[in-house]
């Protein structure tokens, strides 16, 4: 009965979690894993009796996979996997990183060890990835992988975000993940202004105001969060 139970994989146990914008929340898994919500994240845990399954339905989280150490167990260890989107992990041991981009869309990041990401439902589809890659997908179409920089992967775990050569658009983007507040721009060529530097996440007013010191804007705002952005 045991058996015919192991190899049949009914859900067991149903958890959600949680966090509000500009929180962050850590949870530790029955078996010992961790996983670390960043802001504005939602995630659906699923106990299996062969399988943990997460699906990531929205924001960014990283996990932190335990394993059995004696290679008894392992063969009876369950897989860990995590759908976002139209992309899906498979840990094989490993510290990844996965944010929700849109609906459809995700990123994973290995930090540690390794996975297989592919597309939900096409295992032909499935691509090895090691520590330092990347795997992006747009609806059904992979990208990548490709070697990515884990410092600014990361640095949300340390309260902080780090900006290379990104867009002036997207680093607004990224703050509006952790805080909100309401910008326009009377241009629109300042979206593709290059930014670069290092900033806290929760204080995108000091983002707001050095602006004008590193890019050729002037930047103004009322008492009630609105910003504006001007062409110099």
């Amino acid at each position: 009965m045991l058996c015919g139970l192991y190899w049949y994989t009914p859900a067991y146990q149903n958890q959600n979690f949680m966090t509000r914008l500009g929180e962050q929340r850590n949870i530790q898994l029955g078996e010992g894993s961790n996983i670390t919500l960043n802001t504005n994240t939602y995630i659906q845990v699923e106990g299996r009796f062969r399988s943990r399954e997460i699906i990531l339905h929205k924001g960014e989280a990283s996990f932190h996979i335990k394993h059995f150490e004696n290679k008894f167990f392992k063969q009876f260890e369950r897989t860990f996997q995590v759908t976002a989107g139209n992309l899906f992990i498979v840990d094989i041991g490993t510290v990844f990183n996965v944010q929700r981009n849109t609906n459809t869309d995700s990123t994973v990041t290995v930090l540690e060890g390794e996975i297989t990401a592919g597309i939900v439902n096409k295992k032909n589809t499935m691509v090895y990835l090691t520590k330092g890659q990347s795997l992006s997908n747009q609806n059904y179409v992979l990208l990548g992988p490709i070697q990515t920089n884990l410092d600014i992967v990361t640095a949300w775990q340390n309260g902080h975000v780090i900006f290379n050569k990104t867009s002036l658009e997207s680093a607004i983007q990224n703050f509006q993940r952790y805080t909100d507040f309401d910008v326009t721009m009377n241009n629109s060529e300042l979206n593709n202004i290059k930014i670069s530097g290092q900033f806290k996440t929760s204080n995108y007013q000091e983002f707001m105001e050095v602006l004008p010191y590193i890019s050729p804007v002037s930047v103004v705002t009322d008492s009630n969060k609105n910003w504006e952005i001007r062409k110099k």
